[in-house]
C-alpha cells in the first residue's frame, strides 16, 4: 500500500465556507479493498460537464443532508481534486464548517457506481471507470489520503 502524507492547511478562514481537497487519490487501496486508477473519473466528469451539473455535496453520505455545492472538479495526476462552498444558511453546513476549521473532521469520500473494474487477488477491485454521484465530507474517509487540504476564503480560490 502506497501512502502519501499531505498536511491539512487552514488559511485566512472566514464565514464564506470555501474549501478544497482530494475526494479520491489514485492507486491507494481503500478500506473496502478497492483501488481507483487514473482516468477512472474522466468519463463521468465529461458527462457532468455536458449536462452542466456537478455531483451533490453531502454530509456523511446522507442524501437527506446536502450541505453545499462543488464549484470545481478535476482529475489530475494525483486524484480527484475538488473545490466547494458550504451553504452556511444550512445548519448542518455551519456545523461542518466549524468542524473543518477546527480540523475535527477533514475526510472526503465519493459515492459512485462502478462501470469498469477487475478483481484483485486479495478480493478487492481495481476500478478503471466510475459514474460519480456525490462527494461527501466525512469523519472517516475510506481512502486514507482523501481529505480536505485547505479551508480558505473565496478570493484565494
Amino acid at each position: 500500500m502506497k501512502t502519501v502524507q499531505v498536511p491539512l492547511k487552514i488559511q485566512k478562514t472566514d464565514d464564506l465556507g470555501y474549501f478544497s481537497g482530494y475526494a479520491s487519490v489514485f492507486n491507494i487501496q481503500d478500506s473496502h479493498g478497492d483501488i481507483i486508477k487514473p482516468g477512472a473519473f474522466q468519463h463521468s466528469i465529461e458527462k457532468l460537464e455536458k449536462e452542466n451539473r456537478m455531483p451533490k455535496m453531502l454530509w456523511q453520505h446522507d442524501h437527506t443532508l446536502p450541505i453545499g455545492l462543488w464549484t470545481f472538479i478535476e482529475e489530475d495526476h494525483y486524484g480527484l481534486y475538488v473545490e466547494g462552498k458550504l451553504l452556511l444558511d444550512v445548519q448542518k453546513s455551519k456545523e461542518a464548517y466549524t468542524l473543518l476549521k477546527a480540523k475535527a473532521v477533514d475526510g472526503l469520500s465519493i459515492g459512485y457506481s462502478v462501470e469498469q473494474a477487475y478483481k484483485n487477488q486479495d478480493g478487492g477491485r481495481t476500478i478503471t471507470k466510475i459514474n460519480l454521484h456525490e462527494i461527501s465530507i466525512v469523519t472517516f474517509a475510506s481512502n486514507s489520503q482523501a481529505f480536505v487540504q485547505c479551508v480558505k476564503k473565496d478570493d484565494l480560490l
